[in-house]
């Protein structure tokens, strides 16, 4: 007799963090009863925290290029910064008036701002400082003040994303900047790259002294096992969020652990690569537990109070041994307990979107369409090309007689829809933009080109898999914060978001147009 056999492809799940927050308990019996036999009802043996003793190591973090601290400038600033962005439109005016008086300038359309937004359009002329020193115009010295460098752009044009190598340095530890989206740049933001010969860090030298405090929050779990919750409680007042991971996985272990939990803050100053070496943790019985990290990577101490790590070797690795370290702030390449912290930007001010661009795939066409919603700070309308000839075909003189059809190979041609299609066989694929031309006249116009910054780069092109099947957008915007000393910094940023649906286009190819019969 024949055996057939048949093969079937089954998705492997990703490993969830159920396992590892079960709290199980197999015989609640005898659970309880040794919890009676040590007294634990009676709060014998019920030690809590009552002081903790930290010594921290610490690598500060610099910018490369300008050798600033992220102690006190936030990296955003350092990170998402333009070329010209310190000539905001202000400053344009102001020092165009200047160089103007002192060159006895009349009005040249070369040298002035042709349509500038509110409330710069009150002033006339409206002169532009960046056009006349970009243009050749020279100056006597002292006439304007000083401009900063441009820095290094880290946008990737093809990509729209910000990266970049080598963007930060900690003391031999490189920290390059990966797949940054634009808005708040944090641990997650970068992979360090350490070298193999890189000594360790030198304690800092400061014995901190914190009290431990309770960790409650509405709705959390009663602390003892067989404590009954108040039938008023709501255990889903704070409800998981699937979008932070620490919060999902520590609602789960307080839900299933009813242990005592303790909140212990380290102060320490940001801008560094942070490490604990020796943690000491005294209970109010006036015991003792003291973990400390050798110099050799080797932890001594209570096995509770070192960093965990996998159990199981995993071949994704990037530590010696196979093991891969758990953590919730964990940074690739860097050891478990290193975690980098950032001045980052809490709550910018953030102006106006100067421009918003909109990426769509159209399966139907085989294009995917860039659409420049806004430009300038004003919200763009889509117009109809200028120029051209007559329709193809006419429009009917008389809609109640018989009309007759004829073929058309597009129309509702718009301004400011930038197409994209597949680059040419035997180069990398790519999507290279390209002009929209009007078809519905004879003979054909062009609509124009790319305005927005986004899409005026040197490449004009993306990588293929850059743009989702739902879409996404590219936004623009003044964003002023203040660092550590209060010092301002103002910087253009360009984010990218995602879209529920792409932009519905209003163009049709290969049309039967109603016409006159002949």
């Amino acid at each position: 007799m024949p055996t057939f056999f048949a093969d079937r492809l089954e998705p492997l799940p990703v490993p969830g963090i159920a396992d590892a927050t079960r709290g199980t308990v197999h015989d609640p019996v005898w659970f309880l009863t040794r919890q009676w036999q040590l007294g634990e009802f009676q709060g014998e043996n019920a030690s809590t925290p009552v002081k903790v003793e930290a010594v921290t190591t610490a690598r500060a973090i610099v910018h490369t290029d300008s050798g600033q601290a992220l102690q006190v400038v936030p990296p955003e600033v350092l990170v998402e910064s333009e070329i010209d962005d310190w000539w905001t439109i202000g400053r344009r005016l102001r020092l165009g008036a200047v160089i103007a008086a002192n060159l006895g300038l009349g009005v040249d359309p070369r040298w002035v701002i042709a349509d500038p937004p509110p409330p710069y359009d009150l002033v006339d002329p409206a002169w532009d400082g960046l056009k006349m020193l970009k243009g050749g115009l020279v100056v006597a010295p002292g006439i304007l003040p000083e401009v900063p460098p441009d820095p290094q752009p880290a946008w990737v044009e093809d990509e729209l994303i910000y990266e970049r190598d080598d963007a930060f340095l900690a003391d031999g530890v490189r920290l390059h900047l990966r797949r940054h989206r634009g808005g708040r740049l944090d641990w997650y933001s970068v992979d360090a790259d350490v070298p193999a010969d890189l000594p360790p860090a030198e304690p800092d030298g400061i014995l901190r002294r914190v009290v431990p405090a309770r960790l409650e929050y509405p709705g959390m779990p009663r602390r003892g096992v067989w404590e009954i919750e108040d039938a008023q409680a709501d255990l889903a007042a704070m409800a998981p969020d699937a979008v932070h991971t620490a919060t999902q996985i520590m609602l789960a272990l307080y839900a299933s652990h009813r242990d005592e939990w303790f909140d212990v803050p380290i102060p320490t100053p940001t801008g560094r690569i942070l490490r604990i070496v020796r943690f000491t943790v005294t209970d109010s019985f006036g015991d003792v537990y003291m973990a400390e990290r050798n110099p050799d990577g080797v932890h001594s101490g209570p096995h509770g109070l070192h960093p965990p790590v996998d159990a199981v070797p995993v071949p994704d690795s990037w530590l010696a041994g196979g093991v891969l370290p758990w953590g919730l702030f964990h940074t690739r390449n860097l050891e478990s307990g290193d975690l980098v912290l950032v001045q980052t930007v809490d709550r910018p001010l953030e102006g106006q979107v100067v421009e918003r661009v909109q990426f769509g795939v159209d399966d139907e066409s085989n294009l995917v369409w860039a659409v420049e919603r806004r430009l300038d700070g004003r919200a763009t309308s889509p117009t109809s090309p200028e120029g051209g000839g007559a329709l193809i075909p006419p429009r009917p003189s008389d809609q109640t007689a018989g009309q007759a059809y004829d073929y058309v190979p597009g129309v509702g041609t718009e301004s400011h829809w930038i197409p994209y299609t597949m680059s040419e066989p035997g180069q990398p694929r790519e999507l290279v933009q390209r002009r929209l031309v009007d078809l519905s006249r004879f003979p054909a116009v062009s609509v124009g080109d790319a305005k927005a910054a986004v899409l005026t780069g040197d490449r004009r092109r993306l990588v293929e898999s850059v743009i989702p099947l739902d879409g996404l957008e590219v936004e623009r915007r003044w964003v002023l914060v203040r660092d550590a000393v209060g010092e301002p910094h103002l910087w253009i940023q360009r984010q990218r978001r995602p879209l529920t649906s792409p932009p519905a286009r209003t163009l049709r190819f290969d049309v039967a147009a109603p016409t006159d019969p002949r």
